[in-house]
């Protein structure tokens, strides 16, 4: 086989054909390639996240579910680069993916998955980006049945069309406790749990963003992200791991988690360095307007965001409310860009840390623009 599956906790390792989201023994469960056997990481028969097949988890080709993800602009940014005494300020646009949102790529390569393991009904929980992201793919998909459930606090995320293959739930509560209720109706149901962070199809699918950097010759020093749970940051350092191994990069960036201060657990807590998620981070009630990264209690995803972040010498930073609506207005007017506070929540994160001396402007470094307006969504109803 190409692949296994392994415990980053324990090293237990599983066979590739199950759909397994947690180890026994409670650890994130990774993918794991020959390197040793490819010579190259690209197909160029294909023109979207399924260039880098030879690095994800399908057996079968004929089961890929080719749906337009990945393959976004990748330009040196000469304006917001300009403002801030940059040279080599580079943003990847995620914001041209089908949703306007990185999250296409982790739902193109579930859906995939899912359909060679025989997989055609199953649960999800989202504050929006991932609903969009998984709605449109199930919606290209005949027999196929997702279960939504999201927490009321975000429903104004609801900015896509549902059809009639997607059932949707407001749940009251935070977005923890719309993730328990929905682990619960999927036990109770006897029905396919995603798994949110613990999906290591959510990584495996946000890895091709490394890949598509690396195609194009760009070397970061520095990644800078968003972040609620921390699949993109963890799927960046996945595929640059990947590439330094078969030689296809020369390093592995330093990796940036930016979050906004009303709800920034990961943030605080990677400050007061500790190893294990302290229940008193936990956010009961985010009360930032980036509904989007509303994740207060990181509990689960937090030693893995940690290990990126400390292992490549990174950083973390918070910033304001105001900060990330200068930031909207900034990208918009600078870079043209359709922006949504996630995506500015990045943007300010970065102004913040060059202020601070914390990135050398001569760096080369890379901005994930993760998201905009949903305006031209068209979705199968």
């Amino acid at each position: 086989m190409r692949f296994h599956q392994k415990c980053l906790n324990c090293g237990k390792q599983f066979p590739p054909n199950a759909h397994i989201t947690q180890c026994e023994c409670g650890g994130l469960i990774e993918f794991l390639y020959d390197l040793s056997k490819i010579d190259s990481f690209v197909d160029e028969s294909y023109d979207s996240i399924w260039r880098y097949w030879r690095l994800l988890p399908i057996e079968d080709l004929n089961q890929v579910e080719d749906i337009g993800e990945g393959m976004t602009p990748l330009f040196r940014s000469n304006n917001l680069g300009k403002l801030l005494g940059m040279s080599n300020l580079w943003i990847k646009d995620e914001s041209k993916n089908p949703t306007a949102t990185f999250k296409d790529r982790e739902a193109g390569l579930t859906i995939s998955r899912f359909k060679e393991l025989g997989i055609d009904e199953f649960v999800i929980c989202s504050t929006g980006n991932t609903a969009a992201s998984f709605t449109r793919a199930v919606s290209l998909m005949e027999s196929f049945k997702m279960h939504l459930f999201i927490p009321k606090a975000a429903k104004e995320r609801v900015d896509f069309e549902i059809p009639e293959s997607v059932l949707v739930e407001l749940v009251e509560g935070n977005y923890w406790e719309a993730i328990d209720y929905s682990s619960k109706y999927a036990k109770d149901k006897k029905l396919v749990s995603e798994g949110g962070f613990s999906n290591p199809c959510r990584i495996e699918g946000v890895k091709t963003l490394a890949f598509e950097t690396a195609e194009r010759g760009v070397q970061p020093d520095y990644y800078i992200q968003a972040i609620g749970s921390g699949v993109g940051p963890c799927a960046f350092y996945k595929g640059y791991e990947e590439l330094v191994n078969i030689g296809a990069a020369k390093k592995i960036p330093k990796i940036v988690c930016i979050q906004p201060e009303l709800c920034a657990p990961i943030v605080r807590a990677y400050e007061d360095k500790k190893e294990v998620f302290d229940p008193a981070y936990v956010v009961a009630d985010p009360k930032t307007h980036v509904t989007t990264l509303a994740n207060g209690n990181p509990a689960f995803s937090y030693p893995y965001v940690r290990r990126v972040i400390k292992e490549t010498g990174g950083m973390v930073e918070a910033v304001s409310e105001e900060e990330v609506r200068r930031a909207v207005e900034l990208v918009e007017k600078e870079e043209n860009l359709s922006c949504e506070p996630a995506a500015a929540t990045a943007l300010a994160g970065l102004i913040k840390c060059v202020e601070k001396g914390r990135i050398e402007k001569d760096a080369v470094v890379l901005l994930n623009h993760s998201g905009g307006v949903r305006t031209r969504v068209k979705v199968i109803s």
